[in-house]
């Protein structure tokens, strides 16, 4: 037998697996032990030490992959049965966001640079919203483009370039895998009227809530495997989670200026880092069990990444002018990348080396720049059919378009 993983972002891990093992001998297995390192953790399932004669287990196993390509491990299985030691090949893939999605507004439309060599324009359009999601599980992404009330939401990839999703026009969404079957669900708010919906494994909507939402984030808050979705649902409600895709529950009354998810403890596990705005500031919801305060300061953006390539998610916050943008750099101090703060920023690893890049766009008079490994600053010029200079972005997104 083998158990096969998927893909999943490097240093984010994936959907879980279940294994099951069956007892088909006459006695009971005892001393049952069972060993797992590098990518792949058990993190549940019911087998123990004992396992009586025809009776069966299971053994879930995560993916967390420490670099992008085919990862490859090996469970095994010690106990008192005839041939033990056994053992059970893990296979997966790390994906490397190496694409990056800029819109350059209306006037030049939506462009990706790919394979951190060449230019390709993707629309003429300028969108609401982006996102990249992986709809078919077909081994690259899906971008999911909101272009707006006139045209609606639409999914690009290089199989089947641009084939409308819905024809509504989102407030905001996000991906999340809610049933942990490996394909992602795409969560969008359609606002007042509509509420939140759900398209589920790319084939049926349904609607998850009837509120909408401030703002949205995935996050699997208690380890298991199974993505969560937190929801800010304003002022006088707060911070509400979807739960395993059954239960809601308040996280918090306070509603939130913005917010992600980060593994900012490497313990494998989320955690929900929250910017609750001036007279708070930023706070942790670290391992699903206690807030902790981070900074009293509010930032105008925050962004995880794994800048050093430890494994371990380093938080970037613009603080604004007067500060500029720091790191808070393996959960432990704070460390000064830019006295300039920036319009917008995303994280990708455009050189698929397994550590991410930092690109900030500093705005039209500097133009997009990319903090390479975590050591240099490097400019990166807009498509050659555009103007070079005073061009303005209004937003980007980390991909992995081509298969991987």
């Amino acid at each position: 037998a083998a158990l096969a993983h998927g893909r999943a972002e490097k240093g984010v891990p994936g959907a879980a697996r279940t294994l099951t093992m069956t007892n088909s001998g006459t006695q009971a297995m005892s001393s049952l032990v069972f060993s797992l390192s590098g990518d792949f953790s058990r993190i549940g399932g019911t087998c123990g030490s004992t396992l009586a004669a025809g009776a069966s287990c299971t053994l879930v196993i995560r993916f967390r992959p420490a670099g992008p390509g085919p990862r490859a491990d090996t469970l095994g299985i010690s106990s008192n049965a005839p041939g033990s030691p056994h053992s059970v090949p893990l296979s997966g893939t790390g994906l490397a966001l190496n694409d990056l999605i800029v819109d350059y507004d209306a006037a030049y439309g939506l462009w990706a640079w790919r394979n951190n060599s060449a230019w390709s324009q993707l629309s003429t359009l300028s969108s609401d919203s982006l996102t990249r999601a992986n709809l078919r599980n077909s081994g690259s992404d899906d971008l999911i483009a909101d272009f707006g009330p006139r045209n609606g939401l639409w999914a690009w990839n290089t199989a089947t370039p641009w084939a409308q999703i819905n024809g509504l026009s989102p407030r905001s969404l996000i991906r999340a895998d809610l049933d942990n079957n490996g394909i992602d669900e795409l969560v969008t708010d359609f606002g007042p009227g509509y509420g939140l919906w759900v398209l589920r494994n790319n084939s049926v909507w349904a609607q998850l809530h009837t509120l909408p939402a401030q703002s949205m984030v995935r996050a699997d808050l208690d380890g298991n495997g199974i993505d969560d979705v937190v929801v800010d649902f304003g002022a006088g409600r707060g911070l509400w989670v979807w739960s395993n895709n059954s239960t809601w529950s308040q996280l918090s009354p306070n509603p939130a200026r913005s917010m992600l998810r980060a593994d900012l403890d490497g313990s494998g596990r989320d955690d929900l880092v929250v910017d609750f705005g001036a007279g708070i500031g930023i706070s942790v919801w670290t391992n699903n069990t206690a807030w902790v305060a981070l900074t009293a300061s509010t930032a105008q953006g925050i962004l995880r990444a794994d800048l050093d390539g430890n494994g371990q998610d380093d938080l970037v916050v613009d603080f604004g002018a007067g500060t500029g943008i720091k790191v808070w750099t393996n959960n432990a101090s704070w460390v000064q990348l830019s006295a300039q703060p920036g319009f917008s920023m995303v994280r990708a690893d455009l050189d698929a080396n397994g550590q991410d890049d930092l690109v900030i766009d500093f705005g039209p008079a500097t133009g997009l720049k990319v903090w390479s490994n975590n050591a240099t600053w490097v400019n990166l010029a807009p498509p050659g059919a555009l103007p070079q200079t005073g061009i303005a972005i209004k937003r980007m997104a980390p991909a992995a378009v081509d298969a991987q």
